[in-house]
């Protein structure tokens, strides 16, 4: 999926990876953060310090942040081509010039994990860089708040007990079942950071019931 979506960004914007560049290839890894952060994910450029090949954004600050071990590493820079997203990081392009000077040959969009024991304590990735804002993740509502028992009757109880009706079946500890998956998935989407579409994710639940049952999809 995060491939399809450095693709994207990489037709959108043509220009970037063809002109290979120290600073075009920044410009296409800010897009593909742009990007990722749009779907929902956690995504940031990966902080670099003096000494290491990095690239320094127009108007960066050098700033003290808090490594991968818990210690403390002045921040110079981020670099060109690789990126945080959702706690793991990724190269996005590759023969990436972090050069100035073009060299003949344009970037190539990749999505391709860095193995962690590769990871630099020196290169966490850079939260609140002050460019993009960082998203916060949404506030899980209280149960009342979504409806309570109410809400759980009139979208699972009701329509479960009517659907096992026309069917000839009678509610059984199977029916459990139903009502344990669309809440699993609504509480795994907060956790992830992400806004559930609940009745999205209840009216799947019911097909999913309704095939079983021998009945169509509504």
């Amino acid at each position: 999926m995060s491939l399809n979506i450095v693709r994207q960004v990489d037709q959108q914007f043509p220009a970037l990876l063809q002109q290979n560049v120290a600073a075009s290839c920044y410009q296409f890894v800010v897009k593909v953060i742009a990007a990722l952060r749009a779907q929902g994910h956690q995504a940031y450029h990966v902080c670099k310090t003096s000494g290491e090949g990095q690239y320094v954004p127009p108007g960066f600050q050098p700033r003290v942040m808090k490594g991968l071990d818990g210690k403390d590493y002045t921040i110079t820079g981020v670099s060109h081509d690789a990126l945080w997203c959702d706690g793991l990081q990724f190269d996005t392009v590759a023969q990436g010039n972090d050069s100035p000077d073009p060299i003949g040959m344009p970037g190539i969009p990749v999505w391709n994990a860095i193995p962690q024991q590769y990871w630099r304590p020196q290169n966490p990735p850079l939260v609140g860089d002050g460019t993009t804002p960082v998203p916060q993740p949404p506030v899980m509502p209280s149960y009342e708040a979504i409806g309570g028992d109410s809400f759980f009757r009139m979208q699972i109880g009701v329509p479960l007990q009517a659907d096992m009706a026309l069917a000839g079946q009678a509610l059984n500890d199977g029916s459990s079942v139903w009502f344990s998956r669309p809440i699993f998935q609504i509480l795994e989407s907060y956790a992830k950071g992400q806004t559930p579409d609940t009745n999205a994710i209840i009216k799947r639940t019911r097909n999913e019931w309704r095939a079983i049952l021998g009945l169509p999809p509504l």
